[in-house]
């Protein structure tokens, strides 16, 4: 019974032949393929078959993401996370510059931030240092990507020891044999 339902919703839906945008949204129009309009909230009239409409949510969005790691440039290594807080100030813009928001958003962060953390030393580097040097990049890489409010925050940020198992004149074949040959089997 329910996919009658869903049935009837889907084809209601495609033949309804209006559009109605919350307060909080906007909407894009694209007609035939070819004509695409911004629109705003109310009730929009649109052709059955030749219109098709995306609607989108312009509140406030925030994307995290765990554990980037990064080095200095005096070779200090730090983990962070990040999060990226964003609303959506032209759907139409956003919809013909970029296809998977919230990924593209984050990895251009990451990518600033990671830039910011390399040019600095390892006691110079703070999270509102970090914030303010990755802000002006961010902020010129998405602007034409029809977003607004955009802002990095770091809410995790630790500096971390590094073990290497290489170094100097000491290989990993001469360390297994130590560890072989120091063991001792009863």
């Amino acid at each position: 019974m329910s996919w009658i339902t869903e049935l009837f919703r889907s084809l209601s839906s495609a033949v309804r032949p209006w559009v109605i945008v919350a307060p909080w949204e906007q909407a894009v129009r694209v007609r035939l393929g070819r004509r695409v309009d911004l629109l705003g909230p109310g009730v929009h009239f649109r052709a059955p078959i030749a219109d098709r409409a995306v609607t989108l949510c312009t509140r406030e969005r925030r994307v995290q993401e765990h554990n980037q790691t990064m080095q200095t440039a005096d070779g200090s290594v730090f983990t962070m996370t990040i999060a990226v807080t964003y609303s959506i100030g032209n759907a139409k813009q956003m919809l013909e510059s970029i296809a998977q928001p919230e990924a593209t958003i984050m990895i251009r962060a990451q990518s600033c931030v990671a830039k910011v953390v390399s040019e600095m030393p390892g006691d110079g580097v703070c999270p509102s240092a970090i914030e303010k040097g990755a802000a002006d990049g961010f902020a010129e890489g998405v602007k034409d990507w029809g977003l607004a409010g955009a802002s990095i925050q770091v809410l995790g940020f630790a500096k971390v020891r590094t073990y290497r198992l290489l170094m100097n004149d000491y290989s990993t074949r001469s360390g297994i044999d130590d560890l072989v040959n120091g063991i001792q089997l009863p």
